[in-house]
This record gives structure tokens, C-alpha cells and sequence, in this order.
């Protein structure tokens, strides 16, 4: 019997069957699309955005442990006055901003038709919130589920809020609505049943209440997103290279990794999940306008060989967009391997920050017990730290 694909996430996503491939990447977080960061909504929208610092229990089951630093954004723009709502957006996993208390996320907009306040706080060792340093084994014990859910409950009942020096604002005389996307998302719901009481409302947006292990059905909305060319056309690609990792020899494996840039990744475990790295992007799209194109789509338009043109403003110069039936897997092979040079690679690795070689796939290199990505472990290391939430507590019988 064969072995199960390498490339078992682009596989799962385009014959939508489950994998016994287990892909991890450790950069690769599956987060909600970032805030805006091409100037087309940030300039205008952190003017009544400010920060502010919360001391936070270390451990919630044994303050005497000590405090740390929490940082917070909130806008009082729109707030009422004393007894009017709070807004708060649960911490997602990375570092925080101003964005989500802006006008221009949904926690804003909640606020500001409400006569409410928004704030978001940062998430428990992310950022500049961390009660330690060096993230080693010992000093990591206190990242759990337990204490990022009683964080929020702790702030909301604790904080003083410089826009309400009265405390009027508390959850026992004004009402809080805790709202998140993804696991900020399932860190609400979660909140909810497991220490009900403090917050008056929840708005759970793509809340990842449930584990589990290979979640082929992620890949789905993606697949329904491909245009239809694109997706045929993927899934000759996937099994024409499928095959090669499956069957072919050391040089013709070497070569296919070669044509995409990616020869330095001897496992095909890797090369694999960097070939996923494209489709998990779509993950990435959002609902306002960005000068940056859609990286899904950016993507489809090369394994349809309709690449970009220098500016012509002759219609015929253009390259014609094929019909549903795609252009078949060689070209879109290609096509594919051009656009993993010349879109997905460069600064792919290199925007980490330990790695000079701007076309490096380094840290994609996960078999590698010496990747910095494993090896660095101060707070400002972007590799997943999702292993927290893995408790006994993670998936309780939501009866949402």
C-alpha cells in the first residue's frame, strides 16, 4: 500500500479526502487576516486609539506569585458615559496593536453604534506582555488556557480605565461584550462556558471550539474559493508531483524541488508543506480594499500562466485568462514553480529576521532541530505557541 501524500494539505484541499500526512509548520498559524499595513486605513484610524498597561496575575491560581505587564489599546471615542457598554476584543495569538479598538475592526464598529468603548488587550506572553523573557519550559507553564480565560475576567473586573477614573465602567454596573475571531474567537466562547458571569455578552467569530487532529475540511472554503481553472488545474499539478515524491528517484525528486526554488529542503515532508504555503494565504483575505493583490488569486494567476504584464495599454498584449477547463499540468506546473520564485520565496524566510539570504527556505526546514525557529526563545519568536492550548480543559461540550 502506498505511503500516505507528502503534500497531504494540498491534497486534502483539492480531493477533499483525509491525510495521513501530518504537515506542521511552526510559522505557519493559520491567524486571521493581519490589519491593513499599506497606509490605506491605518493613517486614519488610530487617532483616538492609546495604550495602556495592566498589572496582570502571573498564575491565577496562585497570585502570590507575582504581576506582570499587560498592555491594552482602547478607544473612548464613542462611550456614553458612566454605564455605557465596553467593547472588548479578546487577545488572539501574536502581538497586539491598536487596530482592533480602531473604528475600522468590528469591535470598534460594535462600540461606536452602541455608545460604547472599545478595548483590546494583548495576549499573555506576546509582544511586550510577557512576564518573562526567555521562553524556556519552566517559565512557558504559566501560558495555559486556564490563565488567558481568567486574564479576561481579572482585567475587566480590575482595570481603571483612564476614560472612566469614576469606575463606572465595571461589569457589575456596565455591560462588557467580549468578541474575537479564530482563537480569540474560541477564547470568548470558551470564557463563556467555562467561567460564565463577568462579561453580559459574546460574539464568537470563526470560533475553533473543537480539536481536531486532521482537520481535512479547513481546506474546503479554500477550494470553493479557486476559480475553476486554477482548482482543476491544481489538482493535476498535486498529483503529477505527488507521484514523483511517491515514486521517483533521489535526482528526480531533487529536480522537481529544484524548478520551485526549494531544492534545499531534502524532506519531502517540508517541500510538501511548502507547497501548501500559497493556499493557506487565503486565510489572509479581507473585506476592504489593500494596494496588495489577493495572494490566492495571485497565485491561480500563475498556474494559469497569466502572468504579469509590463504596462501596455494594448487589450491584445494581455494574456488571455483560460476557460474552467485550465491549461493543463505541465504548463500550470510551470506556472506554479515561476510563481514560487518570483512571489511565495523571496522574503518568505528572510522576514523573520535570522536569515540575510533573501530567497532562503530555511525556515521551512522543520526537520532541522537547529532551525532558529525552535532554538530562539525569546518572547519576539513568531513560532506557534498554540501547544498551549492542548489541555484537558480545550474542547469542553459547547452547547453554543
Amino acid at each position: 500500500m502506498r505511503v500516505s501524500s507528502f503534500v497531504g494539505i494540498a491534497v486534502n484541499l483539492l480531493l477533499a479526502v483525509p491525510s495521513r500526512a501530518r504537515i506542521n509548520r511552526v510559522h505557519l498559524n493559520g491567524l486571521p487576516p493581519p490589519p491593513p499595513n499599506d497606509g490605506s486605513l491605518t493613517k486614519r484610524s488610530h487617532g483616538p486609539t492609546h495604550e495602556g498597561v495592566f498589572q496582570q496575575l502571573i498564575d491565577h491560581n496562585k497570585p502570590e506569585l507575582g504581576r506582570f505587564s499587560q498592555r491594552y489599546w482602547y478607544n473612548a471615542d464613542d462611550w456614553a458615559g458612566p454605564g455605557s457598554p465596553i467593547i472588548l476584543n479578546a487577545p488572539a495569538e501574536h502581538e497586539a496593536n491598536a487596530f482592533h479598538a480602531t473604528k475600522n475592526s468590528l469591535a470598534g464598529r460594535f462600540a461606536q453604534t452602541n455608545g460604547g468603548a472599545a478595548i483590546v488587550l494583548e495576549h499573555r506572553y506576546w509582544g511586550k506582555s510577557s512576564p518573562f523573557d526567555n521562553l524556556t519550559t519552566t517559565n512557558l507553564q504559566y501560558l495555559s488556557l486556564d490563565n488567558a480565560i481568567h486574564d479576561l475576567i481579572y482585567f475587566a473586573h480590575n482595570v481603571e480605565l483612564p476614560f472612566d477614573l469614576g469606575g463606572t465602567s465595571k461589569p457589575t454596573k456596565a455591560p462588557w461584550v467580549l468578541t474575537g475571531c479564530s482563537y480569540a474567537g474560541a477564547l470568548a466562547a470558551w470564557t463563556h462556558h467555562l467561567a460564565p458571569g463577568t462579561f453580559w455578552a459574546y460574539h464568537c467569530s470563526s470560533a475553533v471550539v473543537e480539536a481536531i487532529s486532521n482537520f481535512w475540511k479547513y481546506n474546503e472554503p479554500i477550494k470553493e474559493a479557486m476559480p475553476k481553472n486554477c482548482s482543476t488545474d491544481m489538482q493535476g499539478v498535486m498529483r503529477h508531483i505527488d507521484g514523483i515524491l511517491s515514486d521517483g528517484t533521489k535526482d528526480e525528486k531533487h529536480a522537481l524541488k529544484k524548478k520551485f526554488g526549494l531544492e534545499s529542503l531534502t524532506h519531502d515532508d517540508d517541500f510538501g508543506a511548502a507547497l501548501a504555503g500559497g493556499l493557506q494565504k487565503w486565510q489572509r483575505t479581507v473585506f476592504f480594499k489593500t494596494k496588495k493583490p489577493n495572494a490566492l488569486y495571485q497565485m491561480c494567476d500563475y498556474l494559469e500562466n497569466v502572468f504579469p504584464q509590463k504596462s501596455s495599454r494594448i487589450i491584445s498584449d494581455r494574456p488571455a485568462v483560460p476557460g474552467p477547463e485550465g491549461v493543463g499540468t505541465s504548463k500550470a506546473l510551470d506556472g506554479f514553480a515561476k510563481w514560487s520564485k518570483e512571489v511565495y520565496l523571496p522574503g518568505e524566510c528572510a522576514e523573520f529576521g535570522y536569515w540575510a539570504d533573501n530567497n532562503t527556505a530555511a525556515c521551512m526546514d522543520m526537520n532541522n532541530k537547529d532551525n532558529p525557529m525552535y532554538t530562539d526563545l525569546s518572547v519576539n519568536n513568531t513560532a506557534n505557541r498554540q501547544w498551549s492550548m492542548r489541555g484537558k480543559k480545550l474542547v469542553p461540550p459547547l452547547g453554543l
